[in-house]
C-alpha cells in the first residue's frame, strides 16, 4: 500500500474517532465519489489544510453545512451557540488539526508532513474536481464531507 493510501485510511479512522470522542457524534463513512459526479451538498464552512510531504502536496478539507456544524458545537460546548463568530468558526480548522494529529499518532510516527489549516466560509471551495475524492460521513445530525485533493509531484 502506498504512503498516501496508508495516510488516508489512518485519517478516515481519525475522523471517526474525533467525531465520536471530541464531538459526541458517532459517524460512519459513506461511499466515496469524485467531486462533481453527484449533486454537491451546500457547504457553509470548511476546515482546509494544505499538507506538504517531501515532493508531494495535497489538500484535505472537512466540509459542513451550518446546521451540522452547529450540532457539533452544541455537543462540544453543551449548548447551542447564540450566534456564530469567527472564534467559533475557527473550530472547523481546529477539528481538522485534531484529526491530523490523531492520524500521526495512530501511525506511530512523528509528523513528517507539515500543514497549515484555515477556515473557508461559503458554499464553494475552488478545486480541481476531476481529481478531488469526497468521502461523506453520516451522523444522526446530518452529513460531513471529507475531501482529498492530491497535489502534483514537485509542488510544495
Amino acid at each position: 500500500m502506498s504512503e498516501m493510501s496508508t495516510f488516508i485510511l489512518a485519517f478516515l479512522k481519525s475522523v471517526q474517532r474525533t467525531l465520536q470522542v471530541t464531538c459526541s457524534m458517532p459517524a460512519s463513512p459513506g461511499k466515496p465519489f469524485v467531486k462533481g459526479t453527484r449533486p454537491q451538498t451546500p457547504v457553509a464552512l470548511t476546515g482546509s489544510s494544505d499538507i506538504m510531504s517531501g515532493a508531494y502536496s495535497r489538500q484535505i478539507r472537512i466540509c459542513f453545512t451550518m446546521p451540522m456544524y452547529e450540532a457539533i458545537l452544541s455537543n462540544m460546548l453543551g449548548q447551542k451557540p447564540d450566534s456564530m463568530c469567527s472564534d467559533l468558526e475557527d473550530g472547523a480548522a481546529a477539528l481538522l488539526n485534531i484529526m491530523l494529529e490523531q492520524t500521526h499518532l495512530s501511525l506511530n510516527q512523528v509528523p513528517k508532513h507539515s500543514w497549515r489549516s484555515r477556515v473557508i466560509k461559503g458554499d464553494t471551495v475552488a478545486s480541481d474536481s476531476s481529481h478531488t475524492l469526497v468521502i461523506p460521513f453520516k451522523t444522526q445530525a446530518g452529513e460531513i464531507q471529507i475531501e482529498f485533493e492530491p497535489g502534483v509531484q514537485g509542488e510544495i
